[in-house]
């Protein structure tokens, strides 16, 4: 006696694998970033935006030119310092990049907006 598989579950069972195999060429989704702010960290930050002070980018990001912007931190640094704890340390003002959020931001309703896309915390902008 021979056993004869439905049609329908050799169809199916067709389908299944040729939808694995087309589903595993498919390319992924490839997104453009500057690479300011795909090599965006810490520290670093200052350093990439000093070096795209030619291309304008700098400008673009912080609103201020360089030497304004250094004039501005070392104007209110002090100010808006925050004071370690026995937690964490706290983030300089003039090297890290909490001071390079523009302040316009921090005043308007797309605060968080901006929080979100420089994938900073509450606490940084603050």
């Amino acid at each position: 006696m021979s056993s004869s598989l439905p049609p329908e579950l050799i169809a199916s069972t067709a389908y299944i694998l040729i939808h694995a195999v087309i589903d595993d060429y498919k390319r992924p989704r490839r997104f453009w970033r500057h690479t300011l702010f795909k090599e965006r960290s810490g520290s670093a930050l200052l350093l990439n935006l000093t070096s795209q002070t030619i291309s304008g980018r700098y400008k673009n990001f912080t609103r201020l030119n360089p030497t304004d912007f250094e004039f501005f931190i070392n104007l209110i640094g002090p100010r808006i310092q925050k004071s370690n704890t026995n937690f964490r340390e706290a983030i300089s003002v003039a090297c890290e990049n909490r001071s390079k959020i523009p302040r316009q931001y921090t005043r308007t309703i797309y605060f968080r907006t901006v929080r979100l896309s420089l994938f900073r915390n509450k606490q940084t902008l603050t």
